[in-house]
C-alpha cells in the first residue's frame, strides 16, 4: 500500500488527476509484482523486461 501511495503522489505531482494517478499506480505495482512471480516461475527475466517496457509506456501515456 505504501508503494502505491508514494507512486500516486509522484504521479499527481507530475500532473495526473489524483484518482487516475492512484489507478495507474495500482496498475503499475500489480504489473511489476506479477512479473516478479513469473520471473521466479520461469527462471528468467523476460517477464520483468516485458512488464518494465509496458510500465514505462503506461506512465508516459496513461490515457491509452
Amino acid at each position: 500500500g505504501s508503494w502505491i501511495e508514494a507512486l500516486a503522489e509522484r504521479l499527481t505531482a507530475a500532473g495526473s488527476p489524483p484518482g487516475a494517478a492512484r489507478d495507474l499506480a495500482t496498475t503499475l505495482v500489480v504489473l511489476l509484482e506479477g512479473a516478479h512471480v513469473l520471473c521466479r516461475a520461469t527462471g528468467n527475466l523476460d517477464p520483468f523486461e516485458s512488464a518494465a517496457r509496458t510500465a514505462v509506456a503506461m506512465a508516459e501515456n496513461p490515457s491509452s
